[in-house]
C-alpha cells in the first residue's frame, strides 16, 4: 500500500470480483430538462463524461461471501477510500485506437471510445497487469518494444510510430470506484446467511499526480 494514494483516499486492492459479477448499474448522464406548457423541451447535459454507479447486493450468495464483503467494507471505512472494481459488463479494451504517430511522440494515454453517432472518449486509468497488448496499425508488437503503466493508464513504445499509424491497445481494465455509503445496512436471513439489501458502488474521478503527464 503506497502513502500516496492513501493521501488521496485510494486504495490499490479490487472489490471482491465474484460479488462484482452480479452487480446491477452502468453509466449515469445528468441532463437538466426545462419543459414549457407546451410541450417543448429544453435539455442541458450537464455530465458529458458520465460515471458508473452500481449495487452489487445480488452478488451475495454465500455467508462466505458476505464475510469477504464485511472485511472490505471495513479496510474501506465505508465511503472513505475508494478502490479498484471490475464491471463484468466493460472490463476489454479490444484492440482499441488510443493515438495516432506524430513527432516524437512515443506515450500515450489508454482511452476507450463509446457510442458511434455522437461518441464519448474515457480515460481508462487502471490496467490489469499481464493482460496489455500494443498493436501499430493492426501489428501486435513483441513485449520488449512497449512498456505499460498499469497505476495511471498509459502505453510507452521504444521507437515512435511513423505520422499516420494508428497506436491500438488490448487489455483487461478496473474501475476506481468507492462505497456510497457510511453504512452497513445488514440483517441474518434464513439458514444463518446475511444479506446487505443495497449495496451502492460509485465510481469517481481521482485527482492522481500523474494524471496530467
Amino acid at each position: 500500500m503506497m502513502a500516496d494514494d492513501l493521501l488521496l483516499g485510494y486504495i490499490d486492492a479490487e472489490f471482491p470480483p465474484g460479488i462484482a459479477k452480479g452487480a446491477t448499474g452502468g453509466p449515469v448522464f445528468g441532463t437538466d430538462v426545462l419543459a414549457g406548457a407546451n410541450g417543448r423541451e429544453q435539455r442541458i447535459v450537464r455530465v458529458d463524461q458520465p460515471l458508473q454507479t452500481w449495487d452489487v447486493a445480488h452478488g451475495l450468495k454465500t455467508q462466505a461471501e458476505f464475510e469477504e464483503l464485511s472485511h472490505f467494507f471495513y479496510d474501506m471505512r465505508g465511503r472513505g477510500y475508494a478502490f479498484k472494481f471490475k464491471n463484468w459488463l466493460d472490463h476489454r479494451l479490444n484492440w482499441e485506437v488510443v493515438g495516432e504517430g506524430g513527432g516524437d511522440i512515443r506515450t500515450f494515454s489508454v482511452t476507450k471510445t463509446y457510442g458511434r453517432l455522437n461518441p464519448v472518449v474515457r480515460r481508462i486509468r487502471r490496467l490489469k497487469p499481464g493482460t496489455v497488448s500494443v498493436a501499430i496499425d493492426g501489428v501486435p508488437l513483441a513485449s520488449g518494444l512497449f512498456s505499460a503503466d498499469h497505476r495511471y493508464g498509459r502505453v510507452t513504445l521504444a521507437e515512435a510510430p511513423r505520422p499516420g499509424q494508428l497506436v491500438q491497445v488490448h487489455a483487461e481494465f478496473w474501475l476506481v470506484c468507492r462505497f456510497d455509503t457510511d453504512q452497513m445496512l445488514a440483517q441474518l436471513e434464513n439458514y444463518n446467511i446475511a444479506s446487505w439489501a443495497q449495496i451502492p458502488v460509485k465510481e469517481v474521478e481521482m485527482d492522481f499526480e500523474d494524471d496530467a503527464a
